[in-house]
């Protein structure tokens, strides 16, 4: 499934990230699961021009608030976060982490400018 080109961006900006896994795989929020997500949430949630406010684990789905510089920085961060997900789940023999989507919005009320 394809996806909408993201637009391009000055500056930092919140975004609204959400990956969906295969219909077919168990759920998510079982405890060994939860903890192999947890790992690889944390060693990427800082990396240059990017970083993870809010996350949460569901059942078929993680979303996550992030921090972004650009496009790019959003691209790379994600790509090594999911990256890392799905060696974790293939090493620990619970499947594919492949996402169906990956869902990223500006969220409601939110300014775009990080307020630090």
């Amino acid at each position: 499934m394809g996806h909408r080109r993201r637009e391009a961006f000055a500056g930092t900006r919140v975004v609204h990230v959400t990956c969906r896994i295969m219909e077919e795989l168990p759920s998510l929020r079982n405890p060994a699961t939860v903890a192999m997500l947890f790992i690889y949430l944390l060693r990427g949630c800082e990396r240059e021009g990017f970083r993870i406010e809010e996350f949460s684990v569901q059942g078929n789905h993680i979303t996550m608030l992030c921090e972004v510089d650009s496009k790019e920085a959003l691209s790379r961060a994600m790509n090594g976060i999911l990256c890392g997900m799905a060696h974790g789940a293939h090493a620990r023999d619970q499947g594919s982490f492949l996402p169906l989507t990956v869902a990223i919005a500006r969220p409601r009320g939110a300014s775009g400018r990080s307020q630090r």
